[in-house]
């Protein structure tokens, strides 16, 4: 990996970084539209994390993809550390795919 891109890389993980620490998915319940008992109340997502990061749950698969170690591979590239763990390897992605919109 070229020391431009390792740079680049390491300003957008500490982006990221905040990005999701300061939107999580947060869902809250909300009277229900049309309750069918008195208190009914439903789900509702109240805020969703960023797109980039929906996309990478949703391609890992919910099961198996874990937020905080994905956190972790983002605050080693941030350090410079890209070893080639699973979770680094799809942070690089992340980050290649944002630098290339």
């Amino acid at each position: 990996m070229d020391a431009f891109f390792l740079e680049i890389a390491r300003y957008e993980a500490e982006q990221m970084i905040r990005e999701l620490r300061h939107c999580p998915m947060r869902v809250i319940l909300k009277p229900a539209p049309e309750p069918r008992f008195e208190g009914h109340k439903v789900r509702a997502v109240d805020s969703r994390p960023p797109e980039w990061y929906m996309e990478i749950y949703g391609q890992v698969g919910r099961k198996t993809f874990k937020r905080h170690r994905f956190l972790a591979a983002l605050e080693r590239i941030k350090k410079g550390d890209t070893r080639p763990t699973a979770y680094t390897l799809a942070a690089l992605k992340a980050i290649e795919r944002i630098l290339d919109d």
